[in-house]
C-alpha cells in the first residue's frame, strides 16, 4: 500500500460518531523532510476531507517519514512506540489522540 492510497482511504475510514472535539480539526502531515509530500486532513462532526498540500490553520502538525506512516497504518509498527522512539513528531499529542480515534483500521 502506498502513502497516496492510505491518505485517500481516510474519508472512507472516518467514523464521525467518534468525533468528540468541540471544533473541527485540521492536521497537517509533513513526510520525508522539506521535499516530501504534504497533506492536510480536516475532520468535523460529519466529514473528512484530505487535500494534497498545506491548507488552513493546523490543530496539529505531524512530521514523519512516509515509510514510518505506512508501517503504522499497515500494523507493522505501533504508533506509540514510533512516537517514543522519535520517529514521529507531533505539535499537539492530545489533538492527535482525538484525531486518530476517528478512523477505523482496514
Amino acid at each position: 500500500m502506498t502513502l497516496e492510497q492510505i491518505m485517500q482511504s481516510l474519508p472512507s475510514r472516518f467514523l464521525p460518531e467518534r468525533f468528540e472535539a468541540d471544533d473541527p480539526l485540521t492536521v497537517h502531515l509533513f513526510f520525508d523532510g522539506k521535499e516530501g509530500p504534504r497533506y492536510s486532513v480536516s475532520i468535523d462532526f460529519e466529514s473528512c476531507v484530505v487535500k494534497q498540500g498545506i491548507h488552513g490553520i493546523p490543530s496539529c502538525e505531524v512530521r514523519t517519514s512516509s515509510q514510518t506512516y505506512i508501517d503504522i497504518e499497515t500494523g507493522k509498527i505501533n504508533a506509540n512506540m514510533a512516537f517514543l522512539m522519535g520517529k514521529i513528531k507531533l505539535s499537539d499529542v492530545s489533538i492527535m489522540l482525538a484525531f486518530v480515534k476517528c478512523f477505523r483500521r482496514d
